[in-house]
């Protein structure tokens, strides 16, 4: 996600842009002096280590990187679907109540609540639904994981009752560009169309 923004953001010859290479977890007497943040850093559902690493990269981390900034940034958080229980029955809404059932979705639950809750950045919350259109030797999605299993003849078993928004990259990518550019505040579902669960 972050290597497609980048191009897409350096393409558009609009930004001075900056890249944070530090440990997130470790941000302390850290300033940040922009304008705009655009937090994408996260351990994403698949992690498979200890737990409590979920809640201090995606939560912690999130609150030392919007209390290390200028007054008047921008912020724009990367969020999921994660939030919400899975029902195949419900389509949630931004004001609908959140359930997570993981660990990586309370820690995004717990990010959004400070964020949304700091009075001196204008923060933009995006959640958002099981990216693909991306293509990373380091990194895996969904749709890589199915072109693998079946380009070599395994057979796959896959959930009939976990359901999302498979959202392509590149969308999400020129969303993100046009909330910046309007400077869209407050919590807004970027996902794809479609309403599907993984087997189907």
């Amino acid at each position: 996600m972050g290597h497609s923004l980048l191009k897409r953001l350096i393409d558009t010859r609009k930004y001075n842009i900056n890249l944070l290479f530090e440990d997130i977890t470790d941000l302390e007497n850290f300033k940040i002096d922009a304008d705009i943040v655009i937090h994408l850093a996260a351990k994403l559902p698949s992690y498979k280590g200890d737990m409590s690493v979920v809640r201090k990269t995606n939560y912690d981390a999130t609150k030392q990187i919007a209390s290390a900034c200028k007054d008047g940034t921008y912020f724009m958080f990367l969020s999921t679907d994660y939030v919400f229980k899975s029902d195949k029955n419900k389509l949630n809404c931004v004001g609908d109540p959140r359930n997570p059932e993981t660990a990586y979705g309370q820690s995004k639950v717990e990010a959004e609540d400070f964020l949304l809750h700091q009075k001196n950045i204008d923060v933009t919350v995006l959640r958002t639904s099981m990216l693909y259109g991306y293509d990373h030797p380091r990194r895996t999605n969904f749709f890589k994981f199915l072109h693998e299993k079946i380009s070599n003849g395994e057979k796959i078993e896959l959930f009939d009752d976990v359901y999302s928004r498979p959202t392509h990259i590149q969308d999400l990518i020129s969303f993100i560009d046009k909330t910046i550019q309007d400077k869209i505040t407050g919590i807004v579902h970027t996902c794809g169309p479609t309403y599907i669960n993984r087997y189907d």
